[in-house]
């Protein structure tokens, strides 16, 4: 299940961190640059492309983490 707190790497992009989900399934993300983007869960079937990483309480504990701050995955995920 998608939570916001959860950090997933994408490919050699960098990893980001699920700040919010919508009753609209709409998925935002910030990532290691601090950009935010949304992304629409319905479309993908409710999933995440990236590798998952670890799970904080909530967003901001997660974008303050270790993992968060560690360069993205070098696998395509």
């Amino acid at each position: 299940m998608i939570k916001a707190g959860q950090i997933y790497s994408y490919r050699k992009i960098g990893n980001f961190v699920i700040s919010n989900i919508n009753e609209n399934g709409e998925i935002s993300r910030i990532w290691q640059d601090g950009s935010v983007d949304v992304v629409d869960a319905v479309r993908w079937d409710g999933k995440i492309h990236g590798i998952f990483i670890a799970e904080y309480p909530n967003w901001r504990a997660a974008v303050c983490s270790e993992e968060f701050k560690e360069m993205g995955d070098e696998l395509d995920g």
